[in-house]
């Protein structure tokens, strides 16, 4: 009966970790999809890309609709009573900070002084830096080798992608950039350690409405504005809106539940997928032989960063054969 149980668990273990990965991996897609498609919004609002307000106009734009529509599901679920606890307000609100309007501010102005190819290398930085040492943030969180080389196999895919992306400078959009990726860093521990017990749509929509909310005020404030509106730019902007909504409450779900250091290992698929999408939209973008060796190195770097979970289950089921076995002996006597 004990086998069966221990079988039919890690059967269980097994079946809700590929859910996990397939899910994240969605969650990369959607995320993945989101460069290319606010680069086409880019162009149909005729945004002056040079002109930081307007990007900071856009995406505070992007984030108050889809933390608005968020919180309005958060009021109809009774979800709103996490604000109770001044505690996950103030979490809440860190997570606004660094995970909208920090990263995006960074994010959107580093864009504007480098190219996408570097940023996609340079944004992996802070999520490198917790792969190797993330057991210091998160007590659950176990330093591996394994996790380590998928780490590298990730990051090794996209330099495939992108070879132009050893010619960096650290100027001050690099420095953004970097920054951008440890605020990704820091919102994620900052959930996973104080805001697990708060609905994932809760955390993703008042956020969001907080984050957007902020840009919005500051592009306007300092002369950001759309400069033409159209039927395709609506269709991308709802798009936008639609895609964040999934991509975020799913991602905060996951994280409540999975390694972090593992799902960053996910992430850096963001970048293909970024790629991938860009060939169907009219962006003069191709699909190279490059993105198929990239697909690998990051396949191979998801696997590997979870054959941890195999061998710790079975050192789990060995420990505890022993005791079975103690204990047995123990009250045969």
């Amino acid at each position: 009966m004990a086998v069966n149980e221990k079988s039919t668990l890690e059967s269980q273990t097994k079946t809700n970790t590929i859910k996990i990965i397939l899910l994240s991996v969605l969650v990369m897609a959607l995320w993945g999809s989101l460069f290319p498609f606010v680069q086409w919004g880019f162009k149909e609002f005729a945004l002056n890309t040079d002109f930081v307000p307007d990007l900071i106009l856009f995406a505070g734009l992007r984030f108050l609709v889809s933390g608005f529509i968020l919180s309005l599901f958060t009021i109809k679920n009774k979800e709103y009573k996490a604000l109770k606890k001044k505690n996950n307000i103030l979490g809440i609100l860190l997570v606004g900070l660094f995970a909208i309007i920090f990263h995006y501010s960074f994010t959107y102005i580093g864009l504007s002084k480098i190219n996408s190819a570097s940023t996609a290398l340079l944004k992996q930085s802070g999520v490198l830096v917790f792969v190797c040492f993330s057991f210091l943030f998160i007590k659950e969180e176990k330093f591996s080798i394994l996790k380590l080389l998928s780490a590298f196999l990730g990051i090794a895919s996209i330099v495939v992608v992108n070879m132009d992306a050893f010619h960096i400078k650290f100027d001050l959009g690099s420095l953004l950039v970097i920054g951008a990726s440890f605020c990704t860093v820091i919102y994620n521990v900052i959930y996973k350690k104080f805001l697990k017990d708060v609905p994932a749509l809760a955390v993703t929509g008042y956020s969001q409405l907080f984050g957007g909310l902020i840009l919005l005020v500051v592009g306007l404030c300092f002369g950001g504005r759309l400069r033409n509106i159209s039927l395709t730019g609506i269709l991308i902007f709802v798009y936008l809106v639609l895609a964040t909504i999934v991509s975020y409450w799913l991602w905060y779900s996951i994280v409540k539940k999975y390694d972090l250091s593992k799902l960053f290992i996910v992430k850096m698929s963001e970048p293909l997928f970024a790629a991938l999408v860009s060939v169907a939209l009219p962006l003069n973008s191709k699909i190279t032989i490059e993105h198929l060796l990239a697909f690998i190195l990051v396949s191979a770097a998801i696997v590997l960063s979870n054959i941890q979970i195999k061998h710790k289950e079975k050192n789990k089921n060995i420990e505890q054969a022993k005791e079975e076995k103690v204990y047995e002996s123990n009250a045969s006597r």
